[in-house]
């Protein structure tokens, strides 16, 4: 490899088990037609990609910290994630994107203190932040913008149509920015700490996380914030449909582990018993991948009456024997070649967006 989920009867949910996974193997992410599915350990050290079709798994990478936060571009091409370098000063971070078609991996900054985990549009840009800037590159792989946040930011997301931005602020309030220009509308509530903001498949409403263990939907019309209850690792089914996460804990120890669906008020439309105990999984649109009882379940889920079929993929065993190993960093980089900041230095233009603190991470 070259650097460069009972439900009620309305409810499907078609299980895959995924073997050859020890206990420590999550699901991160699952592709937008669920073709796809990245899984980490349980150190979220290492990544790689599942396909849900054929079987096949494709390591990405060994690198530590590798899981968190990583996502597969709109057209199932790129994987983006985040590496770590150790150096005499701490973890330096580089944004990484990988080619699934060329098998090649790309460097878009050299190691720094900080940068963010890059992200991919429909279109074809590319937003990652290094420092205090966000960075917007074109589908030509050339810098178009360069938004000077005044801050650091860790995760930003694109909307379906590729034309604005998101991202959370220390405080706990939600940004959205227009790629296209310097607008800059921010929405909050009083009750919960928001972050890890997600557009609706339409792109009228946003998903919010709070640091509080609750789920959040934003208004872009009216800038309205609903919290909607307690849950872990919400998604969106469709544009009025949220699937997360709810534990039962109980002398701190988690006794269950529910698959829940809700509308955008809170309501709950449907519930269903993942395993009597832990789960981690993730959602996305009308599929989930769960971690159940030690193996890694991919299924369907839509409102459809309840039906379930099995298929068996292959997970690479070398995934969970990945351990936190040091790095090194290469001194003799090519500063004329892709791991330069040359790369990044391409007549970009620059909007200075002022009262911005630094981003919660």
């Amino acid at each position: 490899m070259s650097k460069k989920r009972f439900l009620p009867g309305f409810f499907l949910f078609l299980f895959f088990l995924v073997s050859g996974l020890s206990i420590g193997s999550i699901p991160v992410f699952v592709s937008d037609d669920s073709s796809l599915v990245l899984v980490t350990n349980d150190d979220y050290n290492g990544l790689s990609v599942v396909n849900t079709e054929t079987g096949q798994s494709t390591m990405i990478t060994t690198g530590i910290n590798a899981g968190y936060y990583a996502t597969i571009s709109p057209d199932n091409r790129y994987v983006c994630y985040k590496a770590f370098q150790e150096s005499a000063d701490g973890l330096l971070q580089i944004p990484v994107i990988y080619d699934l078609v060329e098998n090649a991996s790309l460097e878009l900054c050299l190691p720094a203190p900080l940068t963010g985990t890059p992200a991919v549009s429909v279109d074809g840009k590319i937003a990652y932040t290094l420092g205090d800037n966000l960075y917007i590159l074109g589908s030509n792989g050339k810098v178009s913008k360069i938004f000077d946040l005044g801050c650091d930011v860790n995760i930003v997301s694109f909307s379906p149509d590729g034309k604005k931005i998101s991202y959370s602020k220390d405080n706990g309030e939600i940004v959205v920015l227009e790629v296209g220009g310097k607008a800059i509308k921010t929405f909050s509530t009083e009750d919960a700490y928001l972050w890890g903001p997600a557009f609706s498949p339409n792109g009228d409403k946003i998903l919010v996380k709070s640091i509080e263990g609750k789920v959040g939907c934003v208004s872009l019309e009216d800038g309205k914030v609903d919290l909607l209850g307690e849950g872990l690792d919400p998604s969106w089914i469709d544009n009025e449909t949220i699937g997360c996460i709810k534990k039962e804990i109980e002398d701190f120890t988690v006794k269950s582990s529910d698959l829940v669906t809700m509308d955008c008020s809170g309501i709950v439309i449907s519930s269903a018993r993942l395993d009597w105990g832990n789960v981690d999984g993730v959602i996305k649109l009308n599929a989930g991948a769960f971690n159940i009882s030690g193996s890694v379940q991919f299924g369907s889920i839509s409102t459809k009456a309840m039906k379930s079929g099995f298929k068996t993929l292959s997970i690479p065993a070398e995934l969970n024997e990945i351990e936190l190993k040091e790095a090194k960093i290469d001194e003799e980089q090519d500063s004329e070649g892709k791991n330069s900041l040359k790369y990044l230095q391409d007549k970009g233009t620059t909007w200075e967006l002022v009262g911005v603190p630094v981003i919660h991470q």
